[in-house]
């Protein structure tokens, strides 16, 4: 309603003017550039406003209570990206334009990894609790092979949803060699059954220390910290872009002297 108003009110000083189109055309253009840099900064006050809601750097708030979050940053981004398509940009605003979706865009990618995070989380935390439950001793090859069968198919599973949750950034080593570390120790729990339904003594001697060993190995794996991976996701181009892009910028266009 308000860019229409601007364009009715725009037409009628160009009829006005009469024989001033050349002067009648250029204040239309800044009209509209005007237009466009207070629309752009309504969405940005509007989204900020949605965002502050909640304050991330809260340590009172709820793993969930942080996704939900997340997830409201990133929807939240792409319903303001499809906003500002809709504005009518001229040439006279390509930069302001740019400042604006980029704006958006890094949010939205930053959510996405920071979701990317969460999800491979809930990974790990699933083979974490399927090591866990491997707990007690064994008495008798039937009982070892029932044991370590169950915990094999537990092992297994959380393994598979593991190689199935894309690594997000600065996990990558980290992924490689866990699952390395992971697909070994399953492997020896499976021929340590094996073993064990044949009743063969000699092979399960040898699977304690092997499994010792395999043990010692997964927990000198660590995942990168936490404030090395908001670096690598947050980097400094990204950073750099949410700092820049302020309501200077988008004020600056809205000032007189741009007619």
């Amino acid at each position: 309603m308000r860019k229409i108003f601007v364009i009715l009110l725009v037409g009628f000083l160009i009829v006005l003017l009469g024989g001033g189109t050349v002067a009648g055309y250029g204040f239309y253009r800044a009209s509209l550039v005007k237009s466009y840099a207070r629309e752009a900064k309504r969405i940005m006050e509007e989204s900020n406003q949605v965002w502050s809601q909640k304050k991330l750097e809260n340590t009172n708030y709820t793993e969930e209570e942080i996704k939900e979050q997340v997830r409201l940053i990133r929807s939240d981004s792409e319903k303001r990206l499809n906003e500002l398509a809709q504005l009518r940009a001229v040439r006279d605003v390509s930069d302001l334009k740019r400042w604006s979706e980029d704006y958006f865009t890094t949010a939205r990618e930053i959510a996405i990894q920071f979701e990317k995070v969460f999800d491979y989380l809930d990974a790990l935390k699933n083979v974490e609790d399927s090591l866990r439950s491997l707990s007690g001793s064994t008495s008798g090859f039937d009982e070892f092979a029932s044991k370590f069968g169950a915990f094999h198919k537990r092992l297994n599973s959380s393994l598979t949803k593991l190689k199935e949750t894309a690594a997000p950034v600065g996990f990558e080593n980290f992924h490689q060699s866990f699952v390395k570390y992971l697909d070994n120790l399953d492997q020896l729990i499976v021929d340590a059954v094996d073993a064990a339904k044949k009743h063969d003594a000699n092979k399960l001697n040898t699977f304690g220390p092997e499994f010792d060993k395999l043990i010692k190995t997964g927990e000198s794996i660590k995942p990168p910290a936490e404030d090395q991976t908001f670096e690598k996701i947050a980097t400094r181009e990204n950073k750099d872009i949410l700092r820049a892009v302020s309501y200077t910028h988008l004020r600056a266009h809205e000032t007189p002297e741009h007619l």
